[in-house]
């Protein structure tokens, strides 16, 4: 059979009910849309390290696959998506417990494959408005669409879900010799303590106070009077976990629950990673430059003090 027919060389084409149509039918472009969505999802199968996720990517390519036929046979038939969506929707549950919740914009090209993702997921977008206006003057097929959306979601969260896995990583491959330069001076680190400290004293708590650089390298601890001996290896802690994973600590909990794909987090990397609430990155233009630790008051207190010290850091210029 030859790849080529040259019954096409006019502009025009075949459904599979035989129907003549011209390349630039809804259909067509319904078709030609599912096809570039189905060809990008296998590159980023291709490109995936996870088992599990190349199998539920190829079968939402089998299941693309099944939609184009019903399309080019000008939907002579339903196709059951219920299972589909349920799959769908249960994979965007689960990926979303596995990275912090996001607090800004976000811009594609973090990382390779999610900027894939999120390519492809803007293909996705266009596959549902294509298939929309083909639907238009139908009242079947809502299935198709609803699936459609869905995929597009379900994209969305697997790329972040991949580019909070890829900081994990590096974060635990982090091997810096603490001889290199700090990122933040011992006497702004001072500075901040002090700030710290006064906001304790008008709480009335006594409090250990951390102040870590970007590599998690302690800069300072401050010890108040009458704080617990114990919230000083607490606050260090939080101050370099918040550093190497550039997220609050109270954030990551929720990740390392048990049945979570970084359950037993905490235990790696010589126990030094925390989940216990009072630890922030300390950003200047979204950099991470450092972290403070706060620990010897309640959960919430440490997470207020915390947020308090990254209130007065956000204009500082490192």
């Amino acid at each position: 059979m030859n790849v080529y027919t040259k019954k096409g060389d006019m502009g025009m084409t075949d459904l599979l009910t035989g129907q003549r149509v011209n390349k630039t039918d809804l259909h067509i472009e319904v078709l030609g849309t599912i096809d570039e969505l189905t060809s990008s999802i296998g590159l980023i199968r291709s490109m995936s390290e996870d088992p599990d996720v190349s199998d539920e990517l190829l079968g939402i390519q089998k299941k693309l696959k099944d939609i184009m036929a019903v399309v080019a046979r000008d939907f002579e038939h339903e196709i059951d998506t219920i299972e589909d969506i349920r799959s769908l929707e249960k994979a965007i549950d689960r990926y979303q417990l596995l990275f912090p919740p996001l607090q800004e914009f976000v811009y594609s090209g973090d990382l390779s494959i999610s900027a894939q993702i999120d390519l492809t997921r803007t293909i996705a977008r266009r596959a549902e408005r294509r298939f929309a206006a083909l639907i238009s003057e139908k009242n079947a097929y809502k299935g198709i669409s609803s699936y459609l959306n869905r995929l597009s979601d379900y994209l969305f969260v697997l790329a972040r879900m991949l580019e909070f896995k890829a900081l994990i990583k590096k974060a635990l491959e982090n091997t810096v010799d603490e001889q290199s330069e700090k990122t933040m001076s011992l006497s702004f680190a001072k500075q901040l303590a002090e700030q710290i400290e006064n906001e304790a004293k008008r709480m009335g708590i006594h409090i250990v106070i951390s102040i870590a650089n970007k590599n998690g390298i302690c800069v300072l601890t401050h010890i108040m009077d009458e704080a617990y001996i114990i919230s000083k290896g607490l606050a260090e802690k939080k101050a370099y976990t918040s550093a190497v994973l550039q997220m609050p600590t109270h954030a990551l909990k929720e990740l390392t629950q048990k049945g979570a794909s970084l359950e037993g987090l905490e235990a790696m990397v010589e126990e030094k990673i925390i989940t216990l609430g009072g630890g922030y990155p300390l950003k200047n233009n979204k950099v991470t430059y450092g972290a403070v630790g706060i620990s010897g008051g309640s959960v919430e207190d440490d997470i207020y003090l915390a947020s308090y010290a990254v209130n007065k850091t956000e204009r500082k210029r490192i």
